[in-house]
């Protein structure tokens, strides 16, 4: 969402301690969208996929205000016509914004690989 990564967690646990400590942070998405192909005469084991790491600093949404058009954001990306959650609701789910500031990536078909990075202009 406009260039950050939203999540959303518990207000407790590893995760946010870690990130408290050091708000420098990395998410890594990765994907294959083919099946693993057969390796016959010794050949590696082969199969395409993509893979994304995305760098930025982390901080978790204090203000009720931003955080609840975060989860409405991220409620409406994958449940298209959702109703506004509630302030109730909104109270309850920490969310955890990751200002992206750098990207690399690679993809790969038929053992052909192809990596780029990206990084904003400001």
């Amino acid at each position: 969402m406009d260039g950050r990564i939203i999540v959303h967690c518990s207000f407790t646990g590893n995760k946010l301690d870690y990130m408290k400590a050091n708000p420098e942070v990395c998410f890594a998405v990765g994907r294959q969208p083919g099946q693993v192909r057969e390796h016959p005469g010794g050949d590696p084991c082969h199969v395409d996929s993509d893979s994304v790491i995305c760098y930025g600093r982390a901080r978790v949404l204090e203000d009720i205000d931003e955080r609840k058009t975060a989860l409405n954001a991220f409620n409406t990306r994958f449940r298209p016509g959702a109703p506004e959650l509630t302030l109730e609701r909104v109270m309850k789910c920490c969310v955890v914004e990751i200002r992206i500031s750098e990207m690399t990536g690679r993809q790969e078909r038929e053992k052909k690989r192809t990596y780029w990075r990206w990084r904003p202009l400001f």
